[in-house]
């Protein structure tokens, strides 16, 4: 049984061959999400972000649990429930390093995830928070570069009442910053065309600007990359 779910909080990353730890709730695959932030089907490795677009970075997991759900009984009564191996996630858990290297603080984001014993869930969120978000902002000036390993990890506790937190994932991002300065004159607003109706500017998704027709309306750019997250289009 899969179930989705949506964390708006802004947070971390994952390389499918970067995991850590021998949890039996397991952070797996990850896959990108498209401007409707449906998933794509196709796994991701690593990724690039463009800070001149924003600070987050927007993907999904797959996190498994894979502990059996099985209850015990004695004389026709139930004595440990088949839910005992049901797990509830309380917090996620954010660290980052860089080349070159900058200092970050860890970052905790509450949150309320469950899994059911032998069953896995699809998580959504950003991936950098936004303590990180800031320190990346305020250190990668236009023109610059920086290589980002984002980890993270989701504490929580079976239903049974015993503490387990999950593997660790550790996701590369190439950090940039292009210098791209919105839009003004005749142009638009920014075309949210990326992840989930972000800005552009991840994964090679370019920023660019909508254009405003003569009676004020927002119409398409001519590349259809850009105007795909035009209104009125």
């Amino acid at each position: 049984m899969t179930r989705m779910h949506f964390l708006s909080a802004a947070a971390a990353l994952l390389c499918s061959s970067c995991l850590q730890g021998d949890s039996p709730i397991r952070v797996l695959g990850a896959n990108p999400l498209d401007r409707a932030c449906t998933p794509i089907d196709r796994g991701i490795l690593a990724g690039s972000l463009d800070l001149a677009g924003g600070g987050d970075y927007q993907v999904q997991f797959t996190v498994q649990n894979e502990l059996v759900g099985t209850s015990t009984t004695s004389g026709g009564q139930v004595l440990a429930s088949a839910h005992r191996n049901d797990w509830v996630g309380s917090q996620l858990v954010f660290t980052y390093a860089s080349t070159p290297s900058l200092s970050f603080e860890t970052e905790l984001v509450p949150v309320h995830y469950v899994i059911e014993a032998g069953s896995s869930s699809l998580l959504k969120f950003g991936l950098i928070a936004p303590k990180a978000a800031q320190r990346l902002a305020d250190s990668v000036p236009a023109g610059n570069t920086l290589d980002l390993s984002a980890s993270f990890e989701i504490r929580g506790k079976l239903f049974s009442g015993q503490q387990i937190t999950t593997t660790k994932a550790t996701f590369p991002i190439f950090v940039f910053n292009s210098g791209f300065s919105g839009c003004a004159g005749d142009l638009g607003p920014v075309s949210r065309n990326g992840p989930c109706g972000t800005l552009g500017g991840q994964d090679g998704i370019p920023l660019g600007c909508c254009r405003v027709s003569a009676d004020g309306g927002v119409v398409a750019n001519p590349d259809p990359s850009i105007s795909d997250g035009c209104s009125g289009t």
